[in-house]
């Protein structure tokens, strides 16, 4: 199987290709989160694990979903490049999702395992504003899955795709 740093940069490429934009890498602990790096899209694997490696032991390492056009965890910087549906499977069906996603002709971009449901991950043609990406963002959640946790915020951060889920 593939480390996590190469699943992480093969899912961040593809839904950030262009360049100009940061994504936060952090790990959150029972004694709260800090930040591993901040990287320059497109992000590479030796960036990721790099990173990985300053994660304290037992630590959930996520990334942001919106990259930024600066330093900022609120996500005041971020344009949507993406839209996101965090399908945890106590909360709603996922296979009903996904085919509501099919019906709708929306196909992921990727789908992950998160050790307790599944992210899946829809790349925009083009980034949108953020207004727009969270308004884009909640109309889809409402249409496929309108149980699932709402993760259309630009604040919002998910799992490194290959990292251990420690929650579960």
């Amino acid at each position: 199987s593939n480390p996590p740093s190469q699943a992480a940069a093969k899912l961040i490429r593809a839904l950030y290709p262009r360049s100009g934009a940061l994504v936060e890498l952090a790990a959150v602990t029972e004694s709260g989160r800090s930040t591993l790096a901040w990287l320059p899209t497109p992000v590479g694997a030796v960036a990721i694990e790099t990173a990985l490696k300053k994660a304290p032991r037992r630590a959930n390492v996520y990334f942001t979903v919106q990259p930024r056009a600066t330093q900022d965890r609120t996500g005041a910087s971020a344009r949507y490049s993406a839209l996101v549906l965090d399908l945890d499977a106590e909360k709603c069906d996922a296979q009903a999702a996904l085919q509501r996603l099919e019906a709708l002709r929306i196909q992921p971009t990727a789908i992950v395992s998160s050790g307790g449901g599944h992210h899946v991950y829809v790349a925009l043609d083009q980034a949108v504003p953020r207004a727009e990406g969270e308004a884009l963002g909640a109309a889809l959640r409402r249409s496929v899955a309108p149980t699932s946790d709402a993760v259309h915020d630009a604040a919002r951060i998910l799992r490194v795709p290959g990292t251990r889920n420690w929650k579960f």
